[in-house]
């Protein structure tokens, strides 16, 4: 069974390998499909928002703070924020594409590096 690269391979980072996938996911000649796929990663957003909150709601947490490892275009960060979700919303993505159009929805308290 393959689970995938677990190490490093060829001298390289898994991190570097990986990167061209998530970035092609991010880069699309067609505008308009690009705009539909963003459309579908906020309604996928907004339902992980509320997974997260009955969560929180559940554990009586009430986080200052929330990191998301692989934010991609921020989706899921903007809904936490209009939720209000914590103080302070940090983003890591691989794909400079998509950490460009996270950061491009300007959404305050929201950093995506």
């Amino acid at each position: 069974m393959d689970n995938g690269p677990s190490a490093p391979v060829s001298g390289g980072s898994v991190a570097g390998e990986l990167r061209p996938f998530y970035e092609d996911g991010y880069t699309l000649a067609d505008e308009a499909e690009g705009e539909r796929l963003g459309r579908w990663r906020a309604l996928g957003g907004r339902g992980k928002a509320g997974h997260v909150a009955a969560l929180c709601d559940r554990a009586g947490l009430s986080p200052a703070t929330v990191v998301e490892i692989g934010c991609g275009d921020g989706a899921l960060l903007a809904a936490l924020s209009a939720r209000g979700i914590g103080e302070v919303l940090d983003g890591f993505e691989l794909s400079p594409k998509a950490a460009a159009l996270a950061r491009q929805k300007n959404l305050g308290r929201v950093r995506c590096v």
